[in-house]
């Protein structure tokens, strides 16, 4: 079999060209896409409002830091998507969590579009284990 090197650069340049537009993942996720409730299965809501504020109920206290009180919070914040090297994510800056206030981060990140998209935050440094918010 006769292989053209034309045919080999065509195909590498396919495929970084994929990788670089983020290949099988669609259009990246806008405000739009964002904006509503969100929520886990054990009852934990996040609703993000168009003005770039959400407010959490629920949130589990396990996945905000390490020597969290366990148990659920809730609080309010301000939202916005930006890129990171994974992709693009929903940025949370708390105005006030559990006695913690003035700015507590965290991101949450988007897998999926459309209607299967989801909203998660790795649980465990290898990414196996997420709590996840689906769109109601």
């Amino acid at each position: 079999m006769e292989v053209r090197a034309g045919s080999v650069v065509a195909l590498l340049a396919a495929g970084w060209a994929c990788i670089l537009a983020g290949c099988g993942g669609g259009a990246p996720p806008t405000k739009t896409d964002i904006v509503g409730t969100w929520k886990n299965v054990d009852g934990a809501r996040l609703e993000f409002d168009d003005d770039g504020r959400f407010v959490a109920t629920a949130f589990p206290t396990s996945i905000l830091w390490i020597d969290a009180p366990p148990g659920t919070a809730d609080g309010v914040g301000s939202w916005q998507l930006a890129q990171e090297r994974s992709g693009t994510v929903v940025k949370l800056s708390f105005d006030r969590i559990l006695d913690e206030k003035d700015g507590y981060g965290m991101p949450l990140y988007i897998s999926g579009s459309g209607s299967s998209r989801k909203l998660y935050h790795d649980i465990d440094d290898e990414g196996f284990d997420r709590y996840e918010f689906t769109k109601e």
